[in-house]
């Protein structure tokens, strides 16, 4: 029994007068009595109980009226829900997100799509891109934003490549690397907070900043949190080394210094590209359209201004 059956007999119980229950469905009394026996053949059993005048459900009739009106209910939701995902103003998006984009670009869009789209839900797991690209191969994420510098040439990945952006070194005001040139001797003394860095970024800020090779690890402390990094670096003297756009509001408030500007010329140029930014999403896979839509609003928040 298909629900245009189903619609049929749910209709007869309302009226319980094949005329009346006819004329709402729109069809002929004949053509209308007919579905209602097609249903009945279906099933193997009577729905309702006729005479000449009056129809009423039988027993059976009655159960299956109760559980299909759940049942038209369940698919009247479906159908508004796949109308709803196909114009991208409903249903979830899951996205993997780097702690840097998290931290800088992705509130902007999130509350940029959520003002457009208030109906989607938006679900963000934050963490290194290995373990986001774990999720992203299990599709525990629909796709991920992230430094993809490591992930190599996977056929299994589709990449979206976004602008690649620029890092550097910051300190609190007032700290003592301010007070006069800021030398490699007196860099190689510090020490340094950030996140996990890319192994070929990490070797080479180590060269720069280290090149006699004194320390073991560049990073005093290293740390998945920007809010914990952002404390650190304002309460004491350790110079964080992260992208610019992790800490642009502090440094705009004057709470940091970007010390790139101050650094020997071949440290500063060596930040120019620290970070390759991307969109990474299975390969072959068909994302819903509100994804689509939250992707494209990415790749536009993440254009230089």
């Amino acid at each position: 029994m298909d629900l245009r059956h189903l619609e049929h007999v749910l209709l007869l119980a309302e009226e319980l007068n094949f005329s009346r229950a006819a004329e709402r469905a729109h069809l002929t009394q004949s053509a209308f009595s007919r579905s209602i026996q097609a249903a009945e053949a279906l099933a193997g059993v009577a729905f309702f109980d006729r005479t000449r005048r009056s129809v009423s459900p039988t027993a059976v009739g009655q159960r299956i009226i109760e559980r299909g009106r759940r049942i038209l209910a369940e698919a009247s939701d479906l159908d508004r829900e796949i109308r709803f995902l196909e114009a991208g103003v409903g249903g979830e998006i899951r996205i993997g997100a780097g702690l840097t984009q998290a931290a800088s670009i992705l509130p902007d869009v999130a509350q940029d799509f959520h003002r457009q789209y208030p109906g989607v839900k938006l679900t963000f797991q934050v963490g290194h891109w290995s373990s986001l690209l774990d999720d992203l191969m299990h599709e525990r994420i629909d796709f991920l934003i992230s430094d993809i510098s490591e992930l190599g040439n996977q056929t299994e990945l589709q990449i979206t490549h976004l602008p690649p952006r620029e890092g550097s070194l910051f300190c609190r005001a007032g700290h003592p690397l301010l007070q006069g040139p800021i030398s490699q001797e007196r860099l190689a003394a510090c020490e340094y907070a950030g996140s996990p860095l890319p192994t070929r970024i990490a070797t080479e800020m180590g060269r720069l900043i280290d090149p006699d090779g004194q320390r073991e690890n560049l990073l005093a402390i290293e740390c998945n949190s920007m809010g914990m990094l952002r404390r650190l670096t304002l309460e004491s003297d350790l110079v964080l080394l992260n992208l610019q756009i992790s800490v642009a509001r502090e440094v705009e408030q004057g709470l940091l210094v970007d010390l790139k500007p101050l650094l020997p010329r071949e440290l500063a140029e060596s930040m120019a590209v620290m970070s390759h930014w991307g969109i990474a999403r299975r390969a072959g896979r068909t994302q819903s359209p509100a994804a689509e839509r939250f992707i494209a609003c990415l790749i536009a928040g993440c254009q230089p201004a």
